[in-house]
């Protein structure tokens, strides 16, 4: 249950973003990620940094269904699928809403007391 909770807040906190609150965004998704996803993370990031604030791109993540797949000590791997809402006006335009879906296979470590994730793939 843990891993089921916490992978799945974390994996919010990382497709889920406010263009008005990116600092506050990053940094939510800075504390639930290991040091060795950062690098990826932050690629997918950048694009957010630069794309966001001229669309006033707000995006919210949810996890219909997600399974741990297996638990081995301080690792976990669990699947889930991820839907994201997006809204977004460029250049004052007309207010567009959009959908995406995924499904991932996310690599968990246990660290400092939290599952984090330490990598991320498409399932």
């Amino acid at each position: 249950t843990q891993v089921s909770e916490q992978v799945g807040e974390a994996i919010t906190k990382v497709y889920s973003f406010d263009y008005a609150r990116l600092q506050q965004a990053e940094d939510d998704a800075r504390g639930v990620i290991t040091p060795g996803f950062q690098p990826e993370f932050d690629k997918i990031f950048g694009s957010v940094k630069d794309l966001a604030p001229q669309q006033k791109a707000v995006v919210t993540a949810t996890i219909p269904k997600l399974a741990v797949a297996s638990i081995d000590g301080d690792r976990a791997t669990v699947y889930a699928f991820v839907n994201q809402v997006i809204r977004r006006q460029a250049d004052g335009g007309t207010p567009q809403e959009g959908a995406a879906a995924a499904r991932l296979r996310v690599d968990a470590q246990f660290v400092d007391g939290r599952w984090k994730i330490s990598a991320m793939t498409p399932a």
